[in-house]
């Protein structure tokens, strides 16, 4: 009766457990997805950048140089202002992904040890049922 409840709470445990790895695993997902979302939208603005700049460029050939040498270094500004953008996004991903990599093995681990609890309780169970005494 005792070993019965014992198992029911282990049970219990194991649910809750369960849960808490679903949850978990939700949330990397969504992280994931806002990630994605995120490389879409400095894509986009990578675009509008190229486009922007054929477009001075065309503009430029009409103008005079004072003005080429000052759109010259906006243009240059932007570009460093992009790639930092990407930088950033970069590291943020590999961030990601070193969470997403620990979460996994933390599950795995625990996976192990649940399974190595209920074995040993097993075998304690059989060793208590045998008619010798060890």
């Amino acid at each position: 009766m005792l070993m019965m409840m014992r198992r029911r709470r282990r049970m219990r445990r194991m649910r809750r457990m369960m849960v808490m790895m679903m949850m978990m695993m939700m949330m990397m997902m969504m992280m994931m997805m806002m990630m994605m979302m995120m490389m879409m939208m400095m894509m986009m603005m990578m675009m509008m950048m190229m486009m922007m700049m054929v477009v001075m460029m065309m503009m430029m050939m009409m103008m005079t140089t004072t003005t080429t040498v000052v759109v010259m270094m906006m243009m240059m500004m932007m570009m460093m202002m992009m790639m930092m953008m990407m930088m950033m996004m970069m590291m943020m991903m590999m961030m990601m992904m070193m969470m997403m990599m620990m979460m996994m093995m933390m599950m795995m681990m625990m996976m192990m040890m649940m399974m190595m609890m209920m074995t040993r309780q097993m075998i304690m169970m059989k060793v208590k049922s045998l008619p010798i005494k060890f």
